[in-house]
């Protein structure tokens, strides 16, 4: 009781604290809370602040507030209800220690259990045959048994059904980053890539740039989408489908942009603009143009499609397709609480928009800017005095 933090000004703070003391086995179950009086002079704060922080611990089963007198560490709901687990079907982001957008969402995900008074930790599934694999029946019925209150999904659409199906027999909530099935409505949080791509297709066909390049990969729903988008922006705004290219990326690193780079200018010579699948990519395609004698924005604008902190301070500063990825691991947090708290299996999905950053590698007259702004609702355009600040994912 003695290790509470003190100047907790608001009612949410003040619970956020005792939720952290309950969840994380600071205080088990039948300890006794200190006195409203009390709480309220440790905190330096009202008692009827305090109130209202017992209240909502009530109202999430974590305490019992007896009337006159003191609450009691205690839930009348399954222990299973703190607890969410992160189920990370395989992918290929998971085991990299180097900066990427995976790790971001995750890092956001925990935060936001944690402040909603769950727990998190990981657990990797890998259906490589997309089958009801007996050994992973068994683990996800161990998980239930240890607590499992809900699931986070991320992976192949393939896996991510098969694993989600188990879940619901088991009743058991989850939320995927993607729609696990062409046309799934629900349980979903993604980020909408397919405006960002058209802002920057436009931009690229208002600025003049008649041969385009578009690398990355097409091998899923969604980046079939996005592939879509920027060509619909390039086309709409007095582009030709001639001056489209496509070069497919398979990985994301500096070494796959440089080498796409090199063999798409030995084939068919220097495009005048590329967008990237992500920041490492274009930094790649970036150096390819440096030792090629091509200047980044002169001879060819360059884009990347993450949205890393680290794309500000390259030479020349990266213009991004910024994800939403603290966002997306917020909401993903969010919808997952909502499900485990009202007892619902499926909620509606949400799609989270990306912003485009324009840096020094692609810079546009404010002009098209606004106009860009006007035509592609689903994507921002900041640029110049417009920027936002180091954004709040890093």
């Amino acid at each position: 009781m003695d290790n509470l933090r003190p100047n907790l000004s608001s009612a949410q703070a003040v619970t956020a604290e005792l939720r952290k003391a309950i969840v994380t086995g600071q205080w088990p179950d039948g300890t006794r809370l200190p006195s409203t009086r009390e709480l309220a002079r440790q905190y330096e704060i009202s008692k009827k602040t305090v109130g209202q922080a017992l209240r909502q611990l009530e109202k999430e089963n974590l305490i019992v507030c007896r009337p006159r007198r003191c609450a009691i560490v205690g839930t009348s709901a399954p222990r299973s209800r703190r607890v969410t687990m992160l189920i990370t079907p395989r992918d290929k982001f998971l085991g990299e220690t180097r900066e990427n957008w995976l790790a971001h969402i995750l890092a956001a995900a925990d935060a936001e259990l944690l402040s909603q008074g769950f727990e998190s930790s990981r657990a990797q599934l890998d259906c490589p045959d997309a089958a009801r694999d007996p050994v992973i029946v068994r683990k996800i019925d161990h998980m239930v048994d240890q607590g499992l209150g809900g699931a986070f999904l991320m992976g192949s659409k393939d896996e991510s059904e098969v694993i989600a199906s188990l879940f619901d027999e088991r009743e058991i909530p989850w939320i995927s980053l993607k729609p696990i099935s062409r046309g799934a409505a629900f349980n979903f949080v993604t980020c909408n890539n397919y405006d960002g791509r058209r802002a920057v297709g436009e931009m690229f066909a208002r600025t003049g740039r008649s041969r385009v390049l578009y690398m990355a990969g097409v091998d899923s729903q969604e980046s079939m989408d996005a592939f879509a988008g920027f060509q619909l922006g390039y086309i709409q705004a007095g582009g030709t489908f001639e001056g489209i290219f496509h070069h497919s990326t398979s990985a994301s690193d500096e070494a796959c942009g440089y080498d796409g780079f090199m063999s798409f200018y030995q084939r068919n010579g220097a495009p005048e603009a590329v967008l990237c699948s992500g920041d490492f990519v274009a930094l790649g395609v970036i150096r390819a143009c440096r030792e090629l004698g091509l200047t980044v924005p002169g001879d060819v604008a360059v884009v990347g499609g993450s949205g890393y902190e680290m794309s500000a301070f390259s030479e020349p500063s990266l213009s991004v397709i910024r994800q939403p990825m603290d966002l997306l691991g917020q909401e993903i947090a969010r919808l997952l609480t909502t499900c485990i708290r009202e007892n619902k299996q499926r909620v509606m999905g949400m799609h989270v928009n990306s912003q485009v950053i324009l840096r020094n590698s692609f810079s546009v007259d404010p002009m098209i800017v606004e106009q860009v702004n006007k035509n592609v609702l689903g994507a921002t355009v900041y640029t110049g005095s417009s920027m936002p600040q180091v954004p709040a994912d890093f």
